[in-house]
């Protein structure tokens, strides 16, 4: 049985490993700069950007 201790490291270190890729493409991309409101046109700008 695993032990709550161990999810909640596994669980941080997922999310410690999601974060880095986050900022990293945000920094690659300049998808951050993005000044749409909607969401449909924020996925389109994003899916661009990464293609780029």
């Amino acid at each position: 049985m695993i032990s709550l201790n161990s999810s909640a490291d596994a669980v941080q270190q997922v999310c410690s490993i999601r974060w880095k890729i986050e900022v990293r493409s945000k920094q690659l991309t300049g998808v951050e700069a993005c000044q749409c409101r909607k969401a449909r046109i924020q996925r389109n700008h994003i899916a661009c950007a990464m293609l780029v």
